[in-house]
């Protein structure tokens, strides 16, 4: 590795560290509260106690080290250490399934809001509900064209009932937690790190809860994972089947949600820094037949969009730069600072809905507005309350998926049994929970980032993580402002807290062993 390489690694851990530092801090003064009650109402940040969320934290890190100890004594009785840990990682996994399963089952609430937008057009393409297609509001955002014809597809296979969907959703949550697993393998080389991934994951509950959301989320969530492991296998074993699973992810996961591009740059950067002489030329192919790959996908997904429902290919779309005008001066959206206040609708209605006006307009406020912030006309304090939305809602609004129905617009009522969970004070202690699982992955992924800066090269693949998590805190400053749009970055903390903890574990054995090696020695002293 060159010097220059060197030094790229030594600034991603330090602003990565940096990063996670702010929020560990954050995290143990506030969280943001998602209103379950109804959906309308906003979210807001409410302000507690330190003291108990470090004190959750700390008996986290303290189950963990005691879980380390017991299976580090397996690992040495048995000498298979790797096997067994692939066992925890298929029960993990099984667990993660089941709830999976059971929570689909379970929840009985209906789609809201974009949700009802994919469902209905969904129904019409599979033909199942005989109106008019909604070209107007899929024109307006095509960005989620790709995932209501997935929906479609999975109508007309599996039949017209949520759960068809929510099928697509379960492989998505078993992508999702095994490209993690198997990441975390490549990247640090050691059965207790695995197995405490595997363990962690299996504790964040957002990620079943999200199997019955009608939506991309987990989808792009798990095709972006999987072609982040690929990048990875493809740098560690160098087979070209991992180059060829990367040209299938990343597009996949960028039809699911526009999130996912975010890990092709990241892989893409990565693919550079790490190559060598003899496999430049290699990376440099997958990477242009991946880009080129989700221009292709992007388009047949229009094409077909188009010739299904007739709409008008030439109708204008909202500008992305509308939403990021947005999403850096929105003060009343009610998911907080930089959300959706319905301004890039404005924009684009203000210029005669002139895909190329609107654009133009929206560039122009955009530069008004950074020099605003330069120069202090506008307050920095945006962002930070901005962050504090986004990043601080320990479910990444996955609570909000929890809902009852709304009887006053038709909805069927919620079964007594789900009823009874909803009002139930396990619900409430599950959510205080959270907010201590959320500091200690900030917290431990601080720590990995500080220890990667001081020893670079002990893991230099680790690096992967840390330019994804900071691509997406970078690209979640200036875009529409949701901690549903956070989920899939904070997944991939969760091997980097691994690590912190596994430090975190082999530094008090140390300093036992100190402590006992120094009271034998004043022993010994005594005896002489």
């Amino acid at each position: 590795m060159n010097k220059y390489i060197l030094k790229l690694h030594y600034l991603f851990s330090f602003i990565f560290a940096s990063i996670t530092g702010i929020l560990a801090i954050l995290s143990m003064f506030i969280h943001c509260q998602t209103n379950i009650y109804t959906y309308d109402l906003p979210k807001h940040l409410e302000y507690h106690t330190a003291l108990v969320y470090i004190g959750l934290a700390a008996f986290g890190i303290a189950a963990i080290a005691i879980l380390c100890r017991l299976l580090e004594y397996i690992f040495k009785i048995t000498g298979k250490g790797t096997q067994i840990s692939h066992k925890i990682v298929l029960f993990c996994g099984a667990v993660i399934l089941m709830a999976g399963i059971f929570w689909i089952s379970f929840n009985d609430g209906v789609p809201v809001s974009d949700q009802i937008h994919v469902h209905e057009e969904a129904q019409r393409i599979a033909g199942f509900l005989d109106s008019p297609f909604d070209t107007g509001y899929f024109s307006y955002y095509q960005r989620n064209r790709g995932v209501t014809l997935l929906a479609a597809l999975a109508f007309k296979i599996f039949g017209n009932h949520l759960y068809s969907f929510q099928i697509f959703n379960l492989a998505a949550l078993l992508i999702t937690y095994c490209s993690i697993c198997k990441a975390s393998e490549l990247i640090y080389k050691n059965p207790l790190i695995t197995s405490i991934t595997a363990f962690l994951l299996m504790l964040f509950y957002p990620l079943f809860i999200y199997t019955s959301y009608l939506y991309g989320t987990l989808l792009s969530a798990g095709f972006a994972s999987l072609g982040l492991y690929a990048a990875t296998a493809l740098c560690v074993k160098g087979k070209m089947k991992y180059g060829l699973l990367m040209i299938f992810a990343f597009p996949f996961g960028i039809l699911m949600h526009q999130s996912a591009a975010i890990s092709l740059v990241a892989s893409v950067i990565y693919l550079f820094i790490h190559s060598k002489n003899k496999t430049l030329l290699r990376n440099v192919i997958i990477s242009i037949a991946t880009i080129v790959m989700v221009f292709l996908s992007v388009k047949a997904v229009d094409t077909a969009y188009v010739h299904i429902t007739g709409a008008d290919p030439s109708f204008p779309a909202v500008p992305a730069t509308c939403t990021m005008y947005m999403g850096l001066t929105a003060t009343e959206g009610y998911a907080g600072p930089g959300s959706h206040d319905g301004s890039e609708s404005d924009i684009f209605n203000e210029n005669n809905r002139d895909e190329h006006a609107a654009n133009k307009d929206a560039v122009s406020r955009i530069f008004i507005v950074v020099r605003e912030y330069l120069t202090g006309k506008r307050s920095l304090n945006f962002f930070l309350e901005k962050t504090e939305y986004q990043w601080l809602d320990p479910t990444f609004n996955a609570r909000r998926v929890i809902r009852l129905n709304d009887l006053n617009e038709g909805t069927p009522p919620n079964s007594d049994s789900f009823i009874a969970f909803y009002n139930s004070s396990f619900r409430t202690i599950i959510f205080k929970l959270s907010i201590g699982f959320m500091l200690l992955i900030y917290a431990c992924s601080f720590l990995t980032g500080t220890v990667t800066i001081r020893n670079i090269m002990e893991h230099p693949l680790a690096i992967l993580i840390q330019l994804y998590f900071i691509g997406g805190f970078a690209f979640q400053l200036i875009w529409e402002s949701f901690s549903r749009y956070c989920f899939c970055y904070f997944l991939w903390l969760i091997p980097e807290a691994s690590f912190g903890l596994y430090y975190l574990y082999c530094s008090i054995l140390k300093m036992l062993a100190k402590q006992n090696f120094s009271h034998l020695r004043q022993l010994h002293r005594k005896n002489k």
